[in-house]
């Protein structure tokens, strides 16, 4: 056999075998940390704090959210569309988070998927993927928030 079909088999095979492994479990202290991020943006919501909420997502123009209207784009065009949907504290209500599944299909990223709920004066809820990436290290961000 030649080297040609040899490498060419053999990048094949490593094709198939890491398609086919499945999600990783991330490091505990990594899921810690996107937990305390999850928890703080709750904490900001509920005290009517959207910019303490926009915190745990990655402050840049490649931030990416896509939800029930479309996909947008920018750290400042999600906070301004959240200000304009949440204008003052009886619209943003208390919001709850119930988180399903932390895990890691490729480093350096971790998929958390769950549900939300805005319990205020017409009870809204949905689903959500985030997909959070260490920017730097030990420093996890949304970088994007697919929210139904």
């Amino acid at each position: 056999m030649n080297n040609r079909v040899v490498f060419s088999s053999l990048f094949l095979l490593s094709l198939v075998i890491s398609c086919g492994q499945p999600a990783k479990k991330p490091d505990t202290t990594d899921i810690e940390t996107v937990q305390n991020i999850l928890a703080e943006q709750i904490d900001a919501w509920n005290r009517g704090d959207i910019d303490g909420f926009m915190q745990g997502y990655w402050r840049s123009d490649n931030l990416r959210f896509s939800g029930r209207t479309g996909t947008m784009h920018g750290y400042e065009t999600l906070r301004s569309s959240y200000q304009k949907s949440f204008p003052n504290r009886d619209d943003m209500g208390r919001l709850t988070f119930q988180v399903d599944t932390i895990y890691q299909d490729r480093i350096p990223y971790l998929q958390v998927e769950g549900a939300w709920t805005i319990h205020r004066y017409d009870t809204v809820q949905g689903r959500f993927i985030l997909t959070f990436q260490e920017i730097e290290k030990d420093t996890w961000k949304i970088v994007e928030d697919h929210t139904w």
